[in-house]
């Protein structure tokens, strides 16, 4: 189980930049800058120290173009930005 500050702390270490509205932060990750090509997920104000259910895991996952348990290891660090680079380029081509 992942808690949203882990969640937060994990996605900026990794590369993400965080943007604000009303009812979410959104992380967005650039793959390639000149294109345009992102990546973004959010997550609901509040709350920091609260576990993050598996199905919002997945949710999440699905939306930085993973699988659940590349997720887990970009937040706990097992996978490395390289490595979901190299994922994401995967997915994209």
């Amino acid at each position: 189980m992942l808690t949203k500050r882990q969640i937060k702390k994990g996605l900026v270490k990794k590369g993400f930049t965080l943007f604000r509205s009303n009812k979410h932060l959104h992380y967005r990750y650039f793959l390639d800058q000149s294109k345009g090509t992102h990546v973004q997920t959010h997550l609901s104000h509040g709350g920091d120290g609260k576990d993050v259910g598996e199905d919002l895991i997945a949710k999440m996952a699905r939306q930085c173009r993973i699988s659940a348990n590349n997720f887990r290891g970009l937040i706990d660090c097992t996978v490395s930005e390289e490595q979901f680079r190299l994922l994401l380029r995967e997915f994209l081509d």
